[in-house]
């Protein structure tokens, strides 16, 4: 992030480089929740969407009231994933509530949700050391190639049948 920050916005940027972890994560955060809005519009429970809407909008106002002043645009970010996440297990429990909770795999997205998160926040305290980001970039970059010669045939197989989750699990199943 680092670099990628200093080319396309140059030395006086690169302080913000520290808002991208927790931007980052409020993407996903938004993406995960958006899941569990699309059952309450399915149900017709909108009044659920724009009650969570309202309580976070509440809550993040406060949020940044309190701690812009103090920390600036660092606190915006912070602030926004807080939102999002308050947002995911708001809607989550909305759609709990409606008893359609067993749609998706809750542990599952949880894992994915903490393995990102801590991916993310850990990140952010290696960005001064260079040779180790990219190592583990590299690390993880083999294992990703790795990981698709080993299963070259069952992603194929996947990708035919349309099985999102037969991809996933080629990743995700470690029985070298």
């Amino acid at each position: 992030a680092p670099e990628l920050m200093f080319l396309m916005g140059g030395q006086p940027y690169i302080k913000a480089v520290n808002v991208i972890p927790p931007i980052m994560v409020s993407i996903v955060f938004q993406f995960i929740y958006s899941m569990y809005v699309n059952i309450e519009f399915f149900y017709k429970k909108q009044v659920f969407i724009a009650i969570g809407t309202t309580i976070v909008a509440l809550v993040n106002l406060c949020l940044n009231f309190i701690f812009i002043p103090h920390y600036g645009y660092f606190a915006a970010a912070y602030t926004t994933l807080a939102g999002y996440v308050l947002l995911f297990f708001i809607h989550y429990l909305f759609v709990r509530k409606l008893g359609k909770s067993h749609l998706y795999d809750t542990k599952f997205i949880l894992c994915i949700l903490g393995l990102f998160f801590g991916m993310c926040m850990g990140i952010h305290y290696i960005y001064d050391f260079v040779w180790l980001r990219i190592g583990i970039l590299l690390m993880m970059m083999s294992w990703f190639g790795y990981r698709t010669i080993i299963k070259w045939h069952s992603i194929i197989e996947c990708i035919r049948t349309k099985s999102i989750i037969g991809i996933i699990s080629c990743y995700t199943k470690l029985n070298f």
